[in-house]
């Protein structure tokens, strides 16, 4: 399959552009201060709208946060910063021959914004310029992040060369051949790179075009012009530039690597879990916690919030070590679970293994950004039997809870008998603990079991702010739950979802369902929305018909969310998302959390499709199936009321087999997703993150995309939204070969109170997250050697100028 395009081929004649940069500073006058939290750069508060500008202004409208303003001219944008050099910086972006436009507003906000001293005024979240060039128009937005801007043409010839300007700066240059830009001011020098580009071809697939940096000259006093050329096939049809995928890596050795799970840090850090294969590249990483020799072990792999490479560890044993899942402890410490067949982890603290495969829980220190470790792995088993965990969560005593399948007629912690049903269902709950010597001195403190006549699996868990616990999988076995609310629908031996809820002192039942049709379906996803809410979302897989009622089987499968009353259990809504014609699997869920979900149920769901073309897709990013037969990852946002319509929702993949299997969106205005390809196009090579190239079999993948962004419909007038990906907040690792950022992490969000005069992250060899600065680039400084550049551009962190093209929202109202 030919590379795709992510998020463009619905938009007619755009050629959007991408930039990201890095600021190196030359003064060490003043030390950088200490980063602030990105949770600041992306929260709501600072999002007071372009306004209207005051009478007698050079330019018709204004955004300001703090001491930072942004003034939009009639042919690009006036920025005033703080500086430490001057009484005010002045640095100006412009169309070169741009033809005089007032902006037009556009996104009226629905509550107004109130100026000091002045009464309310309307404000927007975004301008256009139409027709700034012939057949060209210009946009900007107001995003969370800052501003975000874009080009469109109704003809790609109309944007083979566009010629842009800065003023203000001591001098502009291109460097690595034509893919990046160094723009020099007196505070530091500003990097610009990512350029991508693709043309859209009939039909809507879509193939990359080179585009670069060049002809940089200088027009005047600090005043300099550059050129972005983009080599167009067909001067008919649109081009276009990735606008969406923030960041994504591929992630793995050479051989068969598979993703387990995910977890985000408070800070925006995002771990994830997963197995690979070992090989020689691997043996002499010096990053391997017990047996360094060749087989299957656990992964666990970081990166920063913006794509930045944070650190890894692999945990292996003289068997095949599979991770499933990962959560972070109340302790600090890090969490893997999945299962195991070694029998051995060298001088590795660890328990003793039962079965022929066990259950395991290990421990990971990342508290070291330069030292990650695990410390050690607590087996779970019988030797009656074997087992398998699918999930771990974390109680609000800080207590794990893990759940899965087991075949041992003598489960540790559960006193009654295993029927012959095959496989059981198990919730565990373990006390993790460390003895001083460093061995494992964890306990397990009980276990439930559901062991039915047939078989019966949990693949998920998740626990709520009174330590609740609740659990879903699947169940053959009608007699199983007792006194549940609702009973089993199928004949003995079909799956209906099970659901239950225990009391995490005792692992007693206090509520239990099947919820099923006369196919087979399967829960296996939870979400909670927070604390006082009152849903509990369930996703899964059906084959019935009209699922959840007993109406009959189905002859494909349907990924499906299900919203419950967590008290009663009572059913409240139900949404099937799939194609006709083959089957689509729900493997994963994530509830959207922002503001703009107030008061409605709103979730993130994602699995596979194997339906050739007939997956519902809504303003995708990525509509291109791959190779026949194959399959591909899903993500869609949705509400759960089977009246509303999709959100939206896009394919995820390449031209091999592609699934995704985790979401996660604790972050503000982001949305991670997580999976296994066998794809070597999935990541786009323009997009920033850690690794481009895959590396072989499988790989582990990991993307972040914006929450509410999606893709335009089809045009009808010039004022349809594109634009560019101009500095998403990524970052290539500039880091050791430990994986540890060293110096300035290219793009990696920061966090710059926008109402302060500094506040830049100081980018130390521990990875800190560097700031955003003008236009969209990345600025900050190492920790010895923090100058006014990185205090004057810290500051430009809510101002960034993110040309990502997003989802066109209503114009009016």
């Amino acid at each position: 399959m030919s590379r795709r395009l992510f998020g463009a081929v619905a938009l007619a004649g755009a050629i959007l552009v991408s930039w990201v940069a890095v600021s190196q500073p030359v003064s060490h006058a003043v030390p950088a201060p200490a980063p602030l939290g990105p949770a600041r750069l992306l929260s709501n508060a600072l999002r007071p709208g372009i306004i209207p500008a005051p009478e007698g202004a050079p330019g018709p409208y204004l955004l300001q946060r703090g001491r930072v303003s942004a003034l939009f001219r009639e042919t690009g944008v006036a920025l005033r910063l703080p500086s430490q050099t001057r009484p005010v910086r002045e640095l100006e972006w412009r169309v070169a021959g741009a033809r005089a436009v007032r902006p037009q507003a556009e996104k009226p906000r629905e509550a107004p914004f109130f100026q000091r001293g002045v009464r309310a005024v309307s404000s927007y979240g975004g301008l256009r310029y139409p027709g700034i060039r012939p057949g060209v128009d210009l946009w900007f937005e107001e995003r969370a992040e800052g501003v975000e801007y874009g080009f469109r043409a109704g003809r790609g010839a109309d944007l083979r060369r566009v010629e842009l300007e800065y003023e203000g700066a001591r001098a502009v240059r291109v460097v690595d051949e034509g893919r990046a830009l160094e723009v020099d001011l007196e505070e530091g020098v500003l990097r610009e790179e990512g350029l991508w580009c693709a043309q859209e071809a009939p039909g809507g697939a879509s193939r990359e075009v080179e585009c670069r940096f060049t002809d940089v000259r200088q027009v005047g006093r600090e005043r300099w012009a550059y050129v972005i050329e983009v080599d167009v096939e067909d001067p008919e049809r649109p081009v276009v530039v990735d606008p969406l995928i923030q960041w994504n890596t591929y992630l793995g050795a050479s051989l068969a690597d598979d993703f387990g799970g995910m977890a985000v840090t408070d800070a925006g850090m995002v771990l994830v879990a997963g197995t690979v294969e070992i090989d020689s590249s691997l043996l002499a990483c010096n990053c391997i916690d017990g047996l360094a020799i060749d087989g299957k072990g656990v992964i666990v792999a970081g990166f920063h919030e913006g794509g930045g490479f944070a650190g890894w560890r692999i945990l292996n044993g003289s068997g095949v070590d599979v991770g499933r899942s990962i959560t972070l402890g109340k302790d600090g410490m890090v969490y893997v679970a999945g299962e195991t067949t070694s029998k051995s982890f060298g001088t590795f603290p660890s328990n003793k293994g039962a079965g022929l495969e066990d259950g395991f829980v290990a421990q990971l220190d990342v508290s070291n950004p330069a030292a990650w470790r695990f410390r050690w792995i607590y087996l779970v088993g019988s030797p009656s039997g074997n087992e398998a965990i699918h999930a771990i969560s974390t109680g609000a005593d800080g207590g794990l809870f893990v759940v899965g399948e087991t075949t041992s007629l003598d489960f540790p912690g559960a006193p009654d008998a295993s029927t012959a049903g095959g496989k059981d269902a198990f919730v565990t709950r373990l006390h993790p603990a460390t003895a001083p010597d460093g061995s494992v001195a964890t306990i397990l403190e009980w276990s439930t079991m559901g062991r039915g006549t047939h078989d019966d699996v949990l693949y998920a868990v998740t626990v709520d702010e009174g330590g609740r616990v609740y659990v879903t999988g699947r169940s053959a076995s009608p007699g199983m739950l007792a006194g549940p609310l609702r009973t089993h629908a199928g004949p003995a031996g079909t799956d209906d979802v099970l659901l239950a809820r225990l009391n995490p002192a005792t692992g007693g039942v206090d509520r239990s369902l099947y919820l099923g049709g006369l196919g087979n379906d399967e829960g296996r996803a939870l979400a909670l929305k927070g604390a006082g809410d009152a849903n509990l979302f369930v996703a899964g897989t059906t084959r019935s018909a009209g699922f959840p009622l007993q109406t009959g089987s189905a002859a494909v499968s349907d990924a499906f969310v299900v919203t419950l009353d967590r008290e009663s259990f009572a059913l409240k809504a139900v949404r099937a998302v799939g194609g006709p014609t083959a089957d689509d699997e729900g493997l994963a869920l994530a509830v959207d959390r922002s503001p703009a979900a107030a008061g409605r149920d709103i979730v993130y769901l994602g699995g596979k499709t194997a339906a050739p073309g007939d997956f519902p897709l809504e303003q995708p990013f990525d509509r291109s199936y791959g190779d026949s037969g194959s399959t591909e990852g899903f993500v869609a946002r949705l509400e759960v009321d089977a009246g509303a319509p999709l959100s939206w929702s896009s394919l995820v993949g390449g031209g091999g087999e592609d699934v995704v299997l985790a979401l996660n969106s604790d972050r503000p205005g982001r949305l991670f997703l997580g999976g296994t390809t066998s794809s070597d196009d999935l990541v786009p090579s323009g997009t920033p993150g850690y690794s481009k190239t895959p590396k072989g079999g499988t790989d582990l993948f990991l993307m972040s995309v914006e929450q509410d962004a999606s893709t335009p419909g089809p045009v009808t007038d010039a004022g349809v939204d594109a634009g560019v990906d101009a500095g998403t907040d990524a970052g290539v690792d500039a880091g050791t070969d430990a994986g540890v950022d060293a110096g300035v992490d290219a793009g990696v969000d920061a966090g710059v109170d926008a109402g302060t005069d500094a506040g830049v992250g100081a980018g130390t060899d521990a990875g800190v997250d560097a700031p955003m600065s003008p236009l969209g680039w990345s600025c900050g400084s190492s920790g010895s050697s923090g100058g006014p550049g990185a205090l004057v551009l810290g500051t430009l962190a809510s101002l960034a100028l993110l040309a990502r093209r997003r989802k066109r929202e209503a114009l009016h109202g």
